[in-house]
């Protein structure tokens, strides 16, 4: 007999000794299996959400820099508006009077604009907001992928059990399987 025969053979005699027992831990492997599938899934979705994230604080980072950089702009021209004031005659005092306010109103503006949402107060607000969105979607990635590891390692050990016999296998699965649990757990309540 071939060494493939024999091992046909061994593998119909442990079949015989327990069946029942290797249906149920098949059905925990199918369990298994299902909850990788959900847990890889949210694993990509936080992934994508903490790149998504990642790309608006940067936008908004810029956007606030450009903002920040004309508001200074303003400030200095603004300056040396005022210093030029002291030296100029009553009617160019006027006219550089209300060039200094309209500048002072534009840079209050870049500073502060609650109606388009688009001050330097505001875009910082947005941007950090972004980084702490970025952030809780890399935490709960991490801990998907925490999770998606520890059902491999629980899908591994109850196949062992069944092509061994061994059901201290079985509880070893069971244990990585409740710890990725508690990790998927952790993950969708973002801890």
């Amino acid at each position: 007999m071939s060494d493939i025969d024999l091992s046909h053979e061994a593998i119909e005699h442990t079949d015989g000794k327990n069946p029942p027992r290797d249906k149920r831990v098949a059905l925990i492997i199918s369990v298994f299996a299902v909850f990788l599938a959900m847990t890889e899934i949210l694993g990509q979705n936080a992934q994508a959400t903490a790149v998504e994230n990642n790309i608006e604080a940067a936008s908004q980072w810029a956007f606030f820099q450009a903002r920040a950089e004309r508001e200074t702009t303003y400030a200095v021209a603004i300056d040396a508006l005022q210093a030029l004031g002291d030296k100029e005659s009553a009617e160019t005092k006027g006219a550089l009077r209300d060039a200094i306010t309209k500048w002072q109103q534009s840079a209050e503006r870049l500073h502060d604009d609650p109606q388009k949402n688009s001050g330097t107060i505001q875009l910082f607000k947005r941007a950090r907001e972004a980084e702490v969105n970025r952030d809780i979607a890399k935490r709960k990635h991490h801990r998907y992928e925490l999770a998606s590891a520890l059902l491999h390692i629980g899908i591994v050990l109850a196949s062992a059990s069944i092509i061994t016999g061994m059901p201290f296998l079985v509880g070893g699965a069971f244990g990585f399987g409740g710890m990725a649990m508690v990790f998927v757990f952790a993950g969708i309540v973002g801890w």
